[in-house]
């Protein structure tokens, strides 16, 4: 009996010892981020609706030219993507392209034209900002000649 009990101790002893080491030998899982845009803006007032969808874009795909009637933060999933912007400061500015884990900030009321220009689709995550409630999220916009 007493040899039984002192296997059974010894055994005891050798799983815990095991089960400790490889718990010690084993990283902990982790958890950790990585800021892909940090933009400070006054467009955002205290009270907003906030639209969030996931874009699917074909290559070569087009928006056409539209506004947004808040600002909209865009994330690149898959695919690349460019915007020709417009504004009465700047005239007609392309942007440079946007890929895979990049992101880049719209502007509210800014007339835009998003363009896939990689030979894959587009995959975008994009959040946009003080939509009116009930509302369009896009308006057509005339071409300003860019």
């Amino acid at each position: 009996m007493r040899t039984c009990v002192a296997v059974l101790g010894i055994l005891l002893a050798f799983a815990v010892g095991t089960a400790v080491g490889q718990a010690r030998g084993q990283a902990k899982p982790r958890m950790w981020a990585e800021v892909v845009l940090d933009v400070v803006t006054d467009e955002i007032p205290q009270r907003a609706r906030v639209h969030t969808n996931v874009n699917h874009w074909d290559p070569g795909a087009e928006t056409g030219r539209h506004t947004h009637p808040g600002p909209s933060y865009v994330y690149v999933i898959e695919g690349q993507i460019k915007l020709n912007q417009f504004t009465n400061q700047t005239g007609c500015v392309e942007t440079p392209v946007s890929g895979p884990g990049q992101a880049y900030f719209e502007v509210g009321n800014q007339v835009h034209r998003a363009v896939v220009v990689s030979e894959e689709s587009a995959v975008l995550l994009v959040v946009r900002f003080n939509i009116p409630v009930g509302g369009a999220i896009s308006t057509p916009a005339a071409d300003p000649g860019c």
